[in-house]
């Protein structure tokens, strides 16, 4: 009698709508408004870092072939299942690029080193560099954070997958897709590569891409266990004492970098401390003037885990308005020389232009030697090294002669 009464009672409630009703239309919808939101969110993961999309796209592959697998080599409902994936990474993309382009009509946004996509015509050899590079960073890439050890580790659960997508019992056709799928997801770890006008290769970029496609490949092998039943229990305890000696040597080689990224930080910051120290003991110095600031040559200084150091790949401006007690080149900007792709390239001409004709240029000499810091007028002259010197004392000759324009 209660279970008949509460039954009543439901249908009660059903019918005045105060329990969901789960065949109403707007069920419908949501599988829509979550690719929606999914397109909004990669969008955004791509305007803030343009090598997000390597991670979509990686994803997108292991996403794929965990689909496939799931479906039991149905390709056919695999893709079927997948086309949300594949049109919130491919909506989102087209997307980026519609709205980078009308802020660049509106002149929003400049164009700039990471906002800019590569010629139709240097599309395909970009591709096949980005090929081989993908294939050859997978297996020999070589850095603090993860060195050739965890490398190897990783090769041997490359093995492990091709041992067991071979020996499932997945379709021959699914087994190809899969491969087919794999290879798209290496080469997909160098996206950025193909797409973007100024190539760019270092260990930053590599964070959105290799860490994720070693562990989705960790990811897919403990999914195709379950389709080698004979021997499964052994391909799992395998699989998981491979994965603890992978989380071990990854976490001590974490710690490790974490200490040479500290010692290399600091080692850097007494470096630069030192060149503050030599400004503000000259008369020429004040904190209540704003500088122009020049720096000739670059700092030799051991790298940190990255490989990398505070010069000259941080901007100088933010070094030392960071560290000294008043940001005094707010208004003008601290520029280096190392190169001859500056954005003020104009402005460190007429300031090279003023140190030459004042007689500066042609004293100074590298840190530490008492003409390596200068202050004249509103500028401050700091030189690292030799670096190009003798080219721009050259330069600036050739220019007041009226040998160069």
């Amino acid at each position: 009698g209660d279970f008949c009464h509460s039954l009543n009672a439901q249908k009660s409630q059903n019918s005045l709508g105060i329990l969901p009703n789960l065949n109403k239309p707007y069920h419908k919808f949501k599988p829509y408004a979550l690719c929606l939101l999914s397109i909004l969110c990669i969008h955004w993961g791509i305007a803030s870092y343009q090598p997000f999309i390597d991670t979509a796209l990686i994803l997108l592959c292991g996403g794929i072939i965990a689909i496939i697998i799931d479906n039991n080599g149905d390709l056919k409902l695999s893709f079927y299942k997948s086309r949300f994936l594949i049109i919130s990474v491919a909506f989102a993309a087209i997307s980026y690029k519609i709205v980078l382009d009308i802020l660049k009509k509106l002149d929003i946004v400049q164009n700039d080193y990471n906002n800019q996509m590569i010629a139709l015509s240097d599309l395909p050899e970009r591709i096949v560099f980005a090929i081989k590079l993908s294939f050859e960073h997978l297996f020999a890439y070589n850095v603090a954070f993860m060195p050739e050890f965890i490398a190897i580790l990783f090769g041997v659960f490359v093995v492990i997958l091709l041992i067991l997508l071979f020996g499932s019992k997945l379709r021959k056709s699914a087994k190809f897709g899969i491969l087919i799928v794999l290879c798209g997801m290496v080469i997909a770890s160098q996206t950025h590569i193909i797409l973007s006008k100024n190539l760019s290769i270092n260990i930053v970029t590599e964070f959105y891409s290799l860490p994720f496609l070693r562990v989705l490949v960790i990811a897919l092998v403990f999914k195709l266990v379950a389709q080698v039943a004979r021997t499964q229990t052994l391909w799992q305890n395998l699989c998981f004492t491979l994965s603890c000696v992978i989380i071990w040597a990854c976490v001590v080689q974490s710690l490790n970098a974490q200490k040479i990224q500290k010692l290399s930080m600091e080692k850097d910051f007494r470096f630069i401390n030192r060149v503050i120290d030599r400004i503000e003991q000259l008369d020429e110095f004040s904190y209540d003037k704003q500088y122009c600031g020049i720096m000739f040559g670059t700092v030799e200084t051991p790298s940190d885990f990255l490989g990398l150091n505070l010069f000259p790949h941080w901007d100088m401006q933010s070094v030392f308005g960071y560290t000294m007690q008043k940001d005094i080149f707010k208004v003008c900007g601290f520029y280096p020389t190392f190169n001859d792709e500056f954005t003020e390239k104009q402005r460190v001409k007429a300031l090279i232009s003023r140190l030459h004709k004042a007689g500066i240029l042609d004293k100074l000499e590298p840190f530490p030697h008492k003409d390596s810091v200068v202050v004249f007028e509103d500028i401050i002259v700091f030189v690292a090294s030799k670096g190009n010197l003798d080219e721009i004392r050259q330069m600036a000759k050739a220019q007041d002669n009226g040998v160069v324009k």
